[in-house]
């Protein structure tokens, strides 16, 4: 998580709520997929997945973090990642994914070529 954190230049410091995304876990709303070269984890994606606060018949799945170590990213492991998290956030009940990304970013400017996926939202920022 740190390598994920230090490289995507967030302006906060890192500080993760192990204990939020045990909880989390522990209630259905969490979920990770990682990939593995032997015993050593090289990429990984969390998404959060709830039915929408206003129409109960929606269940969304919201990326919270997709990352693969650099020295694996000439292979299509962020891809399959992808691939993965979508049909396993699908199996168990999602009918859309959204994934939350920087714009202009790889992953944005891949998706965004690709015909299934639409651009929806913007967010904009405050900080205090």
């Amino acid at each position: 998580m740190e390598m994920h954190y230090n490289e995507a230049g967030f302006y906060f410091e890192f500080n993760p709520s192990l204990e939020l995304y045990q909880t989390m876990e522990q209630a259905g709303l969490l979920h990770c997929l990682a990939a593995f070269d032997g015993d050593e984890m090289i990429g990984y994606c969390s998404f959060f997945m709830s039915r929408h606060l206003f129409n109960r018949d929606l269940v969304a799945a919201s990326s919270d973090a997709l990352y693969v170590h650099p020295d694996y990213r000439n292979r299509p492991i962020a891809g399959k990642l992808i691939a993965k998290s979508e049909r396993y956030a699908k199996e168990h009940g999602a009918n859309v994914f959204v994934w939350h990304t920087r714009a202009g970013t790889a992953l944005s400017n891949v998706l965004l070529k690709r015909p299934e996926y639409e651009a929806w939202d913007m967010c904009i920022a405050r900080r205090f």
